[in-house]
């Protein structure tokens, strides 16, 4: 028998994946993936500055996506 780990996927905020326009797209992706409102991510994301975007990314997506420095 095998055991199989399966690690989360991970976003590098220092390559082109961590530009905050990005970060919404794949917000968009992963809320339609997982029955969860897009609009009010994105709303979230982009009220206020970019750490803030990722904290509401983490938030949501934090059990699936790790955002690396």
């Amino acid at each position: 028998m095998a055991i199989i780990t399966r690690t989360k996927d991970f976003i590098d905020l220092l390559g082109p994946q961590g530009n905050v326009f990005e970060l919404m797209r794949y917000a968009q992706y992963l809320a339609s993936e997982h029955d969860k409102d897009s609009d009010d991510i994105c709303r979230r994301m982009s009220s206020s500055n970019y750490e803030n975007a990722l904290q509401v990314f983490d938030d949501e997506f934090g059990d699936f996506i790790d955002l690396v420095r």
